[in-house]
């Protein structure tokens, strides 16, 4: 199964509170991996936690030039299926505390290989002037998954060459008053990659990339499995 990204979900609250819960539109694939990206203000993302028993681990946070407002991404690898709702909670209640979804189909079990993250407090808007930085992947195939926001504009960023933008999100709620793009690329190689994305307005972002291995079969892997042939005299 070629890893792609099979479904996501977004919520920007605007109420108070110290929790942002969210479910898919449809039930996850058993074995699926499910990435959370949560923003902080003047907070912290205490746990991440879903109604299947899933464990998640935080892999990347974008801090901006102030240091309070957070982007975070956690992952649950090899997830159970079914109706998921995740629940993002936060140290401190909060208006702004949106979150966003992504279920990835096709990765390993353990699923993380690598990722980054950046702040540019003025990228610019040309093509790909917003970027996560480099990182390698250790395996490949695999998938690059990344979110950059646009700090309090509501202008959510293009997603870069080469990447499939997932959807712009954030941007038409009151809560966060600004606005994300998420975007995904299948790669094939193991070299430096960043994601990259355009700004539609020349403000502060804050990018963060996840890379994720594909579950490569035996036979996709090295071809068919040989046979031993005995002839009898």
């Amino acid at each position: 199964m070629t890893i792609s990204i099979l479904q996501v979900a977004s919520v920007d609250p605007t109420t108070s509170a110290t929790t942002t819960a969210l479910a898919f539109g449809s039930n996850t694939t058993a074995g699926s991996t499910i990435v959370a990206v949560g923003f902080e203000n003047f907070s912290s993302i205490s746990g991440v936690a879903d109604s299947l028993s899933n464990t998640y681990t935080l892999r990347q946070t974008a801090v901006d030039s102030s240091g309070n407002r957070k982007l975070s991404a956690f992952t649950a690898p090899n997830s159970a299926g079914g109706a998921c709702t995740v629940t993002m909670t936060l140290g401190s209640t909060q208006v702004i505390r949106p979150l966003y979804l992504i279920e990835v189909g096709g990765a390993t079990a353990s699923s993380y290989d690598t990722g980054t993250h950046n702040d540019q407090t003025s990228p610019g808007t040309g093509a790909n002037a917003v970027t996560s930085g480099n990182a390698t992947n250790t395996n490949q195939p695999a998938l690059i998954v990344a979110a950059s926001m646009a700090l309090f504009n509501t202008n959510a960023p293009a997603a870069g060459s080469g990447f499939t933008g997932q959807t712009a999100a954030w941007g038409n709620a009151s809560g966060s008053g600004s606005g994300l793009m998420v975007e995904s690329q299948r790669i094939t190689t193991t070299t430096a990659v960043a994601a990259t994305f355009t700004a539609a307005t020349n403000v502060e972002h804050v990018t963060l990339m996840l890379i994720l291995d594909e579950l490569v079969t035996a036979a996709t892997a090295g071809g068919p499995v040989p046979r031993t042939i005995f002839i009898m005299p």
